[in-house]
């Protein structure tokens, strides 16, 4: 489904050029920025309270989806919160994590905190009643989490039928210039002129209302649109010095000179300067008066019916499809072939590379200063040092810091231990900064990747707009998914004991900082250190975009519109100080996704992620909204492919839930399954101690505590998978009921609608009705006019002069 133009304004073109380039006015600037925004269809604002998503489908189906969307996920994560607030009271009330670890709310709220075998258990009847707790508390979390992943599974899906459903109702109200048009493949590529093609058409199908056809423009039209915009540049300076009253300029003598730099570089590229229409033909667009005239077109010029000879032209097979939108077309791009996208598309797998290997390294920072701090497990030996025994850092680093890390950090940071533990307060702060920093730098490097991807999709050279806005989303969306999860788990996960890792560490260059962390498993530790930095992330991740457009973007738009307001002088420049900045939907999916998928990858250890989400979607629709309808541009009418196919991908969150909460519930020291007897060094004397026996990997998968998740693991792929087929049944029923609705309006024609659907929409394949291209092909009739007339004008000299010749040569020959 495609973009429809919806009220754009227009590029600056030789139509409105003359006002455009008048004196800058505010009160007209002022207008221009009201016009701008989202209006209501009586042209006032929306109200910013009651206005619903079906409401703001003026603006584009699109634009309505997305907030229908943010609205299911309140819903859903609502609901979730509800479910998951069990396990956050037991976690909290589990009381397992000593006294250091306890420093937030995040920490106690984790899996670590429940009920469980202490490190230290010296009686057997005391380590199988913490069993049998254990045992409990594990029953309480199994159960919430596996009503958790079935309602995220269920709702996901009726989430996906109803906004298809949706989706259909909305566009079958609305009259498209797509729905009468077909688009021609396999023309002849010169020859032939657009009323032959459009008489061969109506003989055979009825009424066309245009033909025209798409021309192989290619990097030509860059650089005529390079010319335009600098042949702007000079006339907006020309009008601002004849309203300064002077002459010239060093802005004006700056601009000529590269315009007349770019004007060569065109001519050197292209020597004989075109006409459009002396360009090769790329493909071709027709557009009936009637729908059942081109649905009989479309039938007749596809599939085996192609090869009866009924849609043969000139001796050859012409291909019927459905084309885009007009306002959805690349025209520059029509040519480009598929060997250059592959290349293109390498070069994007490369710097998407380059960008997770810096995010790599963020990530590694932060661990390696949080594993500058010792874990209980590192402490077990010092766990009874007493004030008189306490060594300085420089003498025993690790009993020291073992020592104030169990006083917690404010008691070791006042007297009587402040001396002592001074290096331990020092090493703590540090690691939270670094922390932090690096957990920002994540953050930015994400904002780095958006930016990354813009121009790599400009440089793929897509067709459609569609098509470039669905390649930005989702190589965002899986390069942020893979730096929030993946690499936090090759970051600190220790899988070196096993032979498959023990092969990637010597096959791959720097293979042995992959999976060679710190921690063995999902355990306690694990949670109270990396479970943190992870809260840190989603923090992160929930106030970043909403502070930088809320405390940064709005107020210094507002300042740097008051201070150029004073110096603008052109109406043009005002204006676009007054208008806000673009509404764009394929960067809010891809953080709305990778934000679902961390949160649920980590969310049965850490149960706080989920509110903490639905916080997320609560201020993400209010602030989206109200600055949509008070400070974004009035957005491009965006079609509804983004919203499906988050929708496609969303259910999928639930299997890396699953996946990860096999080994997050069969870890030893969180549910153990049995005890043993084992002996460790207290304060440097062996004693006997009751502590959790390690499972094996063939023991964890068949514990109590896996098979419900790994059950429902396997049920939840076969359903996704059974559900790509389901889906499949339901667009295509779907289909044919709108394939009815459209019979209902085959009495329509396009003649009679044309007025009407040009208020929202573009309705016609002319590329000249496109405002993006006007000044470029503004500028390429210009030029070749002017350079066929000076090169009739040197011809008529050259004719001139060797007649000239002639008559000399003549005279002498007689004398």
């Amino acid at each position: 489904t495609n973009r429809v133009q919806m009220r754009r304004r227009p590029t600056l073109t030789p139509v409105n050029i003359e006002s455009e380039l008048a004196k800058a006015d505010t009160q007209k600037a002022e207008r221009h920025q009201k016009e701008s925004v989202l209006l209501s269809p009586n042209g006032d604002y929306f109200p910013l309270w009651s206005t619903s998503p079906q409401d703001l489908a003026i603006g584009g189906i699109g634009v309505e989806m997305y907030f229908v969307f943010l609205k299911q996920m309140i819903f859903l994560f609502s609901i979730l919160s509800i479910i998951v607030l069990p396990c956050i009271i037991t976690n909290a009330q589990g009381g397992q994590l000593s006294n250091r670890q306890k420093s937030t709310i995040f920490e106690i709220t984790t899996l670590a905190n429940k009920v469980s075998m202490p490190l230290k258990v010296t009686s057997a009847a005391e380590g199988d009643q913490k069993l049998k707790d254990s045992q409990s508390a594990a029953t309480i979390t199994i159960v919430c989490d596996l009503v958790f992943s079935i309602t995220f599974v269920i709702l996901s899906l009726v989430f996906m039928i109803y906004n298809e459903y949706r989706i259909r109702s909305s566009e079958d109200k609305i009259l498209r210039t797509s729905l009468f048009a077909i688009e021609i493949h396999n023309l002849p590529v010169a020859g032939i002129k657009e009323k032959e093609v459009e008489g061969f058409l109506e003989s055979k199908f009825g009424p066309v209302a245009e033909c025209v056809f798409a021309r192989e423009l290619g990097e030509t039209l860059h650089l005529y649109e390079t010319v335009a915009q600098l042949e702007t540049e000079v006339r907006k300076e020309e009008v601002r010095c004849e309203l300064q009253g002077v002459l010239s300029s060093k802005e004006l003598a700056k601009w000529k000179m590269r315009k007349e730099q770019a004007e060569k570089k065109l001519i050197l590229s292209t020597p004989d300067l075109q006409k459009l229409d002396e360009f090769n033909i790329v493909r071709g667009y027709a557009i009936f008066n009637s729908i059942p005239d081109k649905v009989k077109c479309m039938n007749e010029g596809k599939g085996a019916c192609s090869s009866t000879g009924m849609m043969e032209f000139r001796g050859k097979t012409l291909t019927i499809t459905q084309p885009n939108e007009p306002i959805d077309i690349h025209w520059e791009n029509l040519q480009v072939a598929l060997c250059g996208k592959v290349v293109r598309s390498i070069f994007s797998v490369i710097i998407t590379i380059a960008l997770l290997i810096v995010s790599f390294l963020a990530i590694y920072t932060a661990s390696y200063y949080s594993g500058m701090l010792p874990t209980d497990d590192d402490c077990i030996a010092y766990a009874e040092v007493k004030d008189s025994d306490i060594p300085s850092s420089a003498n025993d680093k690790l009993k020291n810091y073992c020592f104030c890390a169990g006083l917690g950090i404010s008691a070791a940071s006042n007297s009587p231990y402040k001396s002592a533990c001074s290096a331990y307060v020092k090493q703590y702060y540090m690691s939270i900064i670094i922390e932090v920093v690096s957990m920002v730098a994540v953050a930015v490097i994400n904002t780095l990747m958006k930016l990354a991807f813009i121009y790599i999709a400009k440089f793929q050279r897509f067709v459609s707009i569609t098509d470039e806005e669905l390649s930005k989303f989702v190589k965002l969306f899986v390069s942020t998914v893979l730096n929030m999860v993946l690499l936090i788990l090759m970051i600190n996960l220790n899988f070196q004991s096993n032979e498959f890792f023990k092969g990637i560490h010597d096959f791959f260059p720097g293979g042995e900082y992959l999976f060679s962390g710190k921690y063995t498993d999902i355990g306690r530790n694990w949670y109270t250190a990396i479970g943190k930095s992870m809260v840190t992330l989603m923090c992160v991740q929930i106030f970043w975009p909403q502070l930088m457009d809320v405390i940064f973007w709005v107020p210094f738009k507002y300042i740097w519109r008051k201070l150029r307001a004073k110096t603008a002088v052109l109406q043009i420049d005002l204006d676009s100080y007054y208008e806000g900045t673009t509404f764009e939907l394929w960067d809010r999916y891809a953080a709305i996704l990778a934000n679902v998928f961390f949160v649920l990858a980590f969310s049965s250890g850490l149960p706080l992620l989920i509110p903490l989400l639905l916080f997320f979607f609560i201020l993400r629709y209010w602030i989206d909204k109200i600055l949509l309808l008070r400070f974004y541009k009035r957005p491009i009418s965006y079609g509804p492919s983004i919203s499906n196919r988050a929708l496609e991908i969303l259910p999928f969150a639930i299997l890396m839930h699953l996946v990860i909460c096999i080994f997050a519930f069969t870890s030893s020291d969180i549910f153990p399954l049995t005890i043993e007897k084992q002996q460790a060094q207290v304060l440097g004397q062996q004693q006997e101690v009751y502590r959790a026996k390690e499972k094996k990997v063939s023991e964890r998968f068949k514990s109590n505590t896996a098979i419900p998740s790994l059950t429902f693991l396997i049920i939840s792929f076969a359903i996704l998978v059974a559900w790509l087929i389901i889906y499949a049944i339901i667009a295509r029923f779907l289909k044919n009921r709108r394939a009815k609705v459209d019979s209902e309006l085959s009495t329509k024609l396009f003649t009679r609608e044309k007025e009407q659907m040009h208020i929202n929409q573009i309705v016609s394949y002319k590329i000249h009705a496109n405002h993006d291209y006007r000044l470029a092909l503004f500028e390429m009739r210009r030029l070749y006019e002017e350079y066929h007339k000076a090169l009739n004008k040197k011809q008529q000299q050259e004719a001139l002069a060797s007649q000239t010749e002639r008559v000399e040569l003549k005279g002498q020959v007689i004398s």
